[in-house]
């Protein structure tokens, strides 16, 4: 939490109480310190706007650069609704009024699924990415591998002969070659 006055994150944390959260907390006023706390172990950050020594939007600033996804809810007395829309903007998950907390429960329940549902998507982008990779490399084998191949007891021509002038297809473009004396299971006597 991110707060230089100790009474403000007292009321916070009774209002956190009181939405069924029992977190386990750290507060912070300075530059310094939130960088030598910041870690992704974090599930949210709570951040007064001005502090003395330090300000929301900057928090917010060294938080996007961690490259962290760890939700930012602004919690001021001050603030006015253009410069939220503005932090907002900037990448927080939300802001409160202090005299205004009854809705932090559902705030930090809403951030926290968001950023829940964020990792999920990242991690589906991730497969797919790796899954087209694997394709792309498959496809490229299979451009590269040409003329016979042979399994057993069948050889088999991969490559496709040519198109006919007319741009119809050929008469077989897949043939296989029987070996003497093989048949089908089933085909025997």
């Amino acid at each position: 939490m991110l707060e230089d006055n100790p009474f403000d994150a007292e009321l916070v944390l009774r209002e956190l109480g009181r939405g069924g959260f029992a977190p386990e907390w750290q507060r912070v006023e300075s530059e310094a310190d939130f960088l030598a706390t910041l870690s992704p172990g974090f599930d949210i950050i709570l951040s007064d706007y001005d502090m003395q020594e330090f300000t929301a939007p900057r928090a917010l600033e060294l938080l996007k650069q961690s490259g962290f996804d760890i939700p930012f809810i602004i919690i001021s007395g001050t603030i006015g609704e253009d410069v939220a829309v503005e932090a907002m903007r900037q990448g927080a998950a939300d802001y409160l009024l202090k005299d205004r907390l009854a809705r932090l429960g559902l705030s930090i329940t809403v951030a926290l699924e968001q950023a829940r549902l964020r990792r999920a998507a990242q991690e589906a982008q991730q497969k797919l990415r790796q899954g087209e990779e694997r394709f792309r490399q498959l496809a490229e084998n299979i451009q590269e591998s040409s003329g016979a191949r042979t399994w057993p007891r069948t050889r088999c021509s991969m490559s496709a002969p040519p198109m006919r002038p007319s741009g119809a297809a050929p008469a077989r473009a897949f043939t296989p070659v029987r070996r003497p004396g093989w048949s089908h299971p089933s085909r025997r006597p």
